[in-house]
């Protein structure tokens, strides 16, 4: 009956760090012989390491010096991700194509997995949902 604010450090502040003696605490395991560092037997749960290096996630570099000023994007560059009959467009046609693949177990579209886990089912519909809503 823990709630998981309870094994980590300061939730409101968005420190997400394991607290000390917790079950997160050298509870992971590493998947095909990743060469990850960690402090203890084993990684711990989640994306923190009790004792290590605080960091912030998110994007860290500027496009301007990764690419210099002189870097435009394509006229033509869309977000293609939601776009499943690739014309321009995120509308409801894309949600009743991608509900098409679903039903008929048609071939994978990469345009279609919104949320990127490699396939394609409900999950990805409520996401396209939520995209099309918010334009």
């Amino acid at each position: 009956n823990l709630d998981i604010k309870d094994l980590l450090t300061d939730v409101e502040n968005n420190d997400f760090t394991p607290i000390e003696n917790s079950e997160l605490v050298d509870g992971g395991i590493i998947y095909d012989n990743l060469d990850i560092s960690y402090n203890g037997e084993n990684p711990d749960i989640g994306a923190y390491e009790f004792g290590g290096e605080y960091w912030v996630p998110g994007i860290t570099w500027n496009l301007n010096q990764e690419f210099g000023e002189e870097f435009t994007f394509p006229d033509n560059l869309s977000d293609s991700l939601g776009d499943i009959n690739n014309d321009g467009i995120v509308n409801i046609l894309d949600i009743l194509v991608l509900i098409d693949i679903i039903l008929n177990e048609d071939t994978y579209n990469e345009n279609g997995d919104i949320n990127g886990d490699g396939g394609i089912n409900i999950s990805d519909i409520i996401l396209l949902i939520n995209i099309i809503l918010d334009n």
